[in-house]
């Protein structure tokens, strides 16, 4: 038993065979699936015509939908994703800002994200429950509102310009 540890232990994951043992950040093994076996994956559970990048201004709402191409008989979760740490992957639940439903026929799972902040910016993942593995990919970016800059602008304007009222009564003084 010690020898297949071992042997597993020194895989060359250089070469990314079908399923490789990669070392984390944290020091852990966790297996990782080759790229080309989750775009099979991918591509026989979900439509991939359905948009999987989205761009948002803070305040704003999404909308990502997550479609089947058949019925699965499971249901669709969503997850926020960490990609620096999988362990801090976490499942997404309906609050007062994110709502999640499904379909009547059970092949679309919608997430919507309302008054969209910077922090919702990032990775999102719609796997299937029975089987985590298989999964779709999602990408936000949040880009700042019209009102936060002309509200960043306004006060820079009004800094300076004390500022100045400042230096002017100081070097009069």
């Amino acid at each position: 038993m010690l020898i297949i540890i071992l042997a597993v232990l020194m895989m060359d994951c250089s070469e990314e065979p079908p399923l490789c043992l990669r070392k984390d950040s944290s020091t852990n093994y966790r297996y990782k699936h080759n790229v080309s076996e989750d775009l099979t994956l991918k591509n026989a559970y979900f439509d991939t015509e359905v948009p999987t990048e989205a761009r948002v201004k803070i305040g704003g709402q999404i909308t990502f939908l997550c479609r089947f191409k058949q019925n699965v008989g499971s249901s669709g979760i969503w997850f926020r994703v960490d990609k620096e740490n999988p362990r801090l992957d976490r499942k997404l639940v309906n609050t007062d800002r994110i709502k999640i439903r499904q379909s009547s026929d059970s092949l679309e799972w919608i997430l919507t994200i309302k008054t969209v902040d910077e922090s919702d910016a990032g990775a999102y993942e719609c796997r299937l429950a029975s089987k985590p593995y298989i999964k779709n990919s999602y990408t936000l970016h949040v880009t700042g509102s019209d009102m936060f800059y002309a509200g960043v602008c306004f006060l820079n304007s009004l800094i300076s310009s004390v500022y100045d009222v400042v230096k002017h009564s100081i070097t009069t003084y």
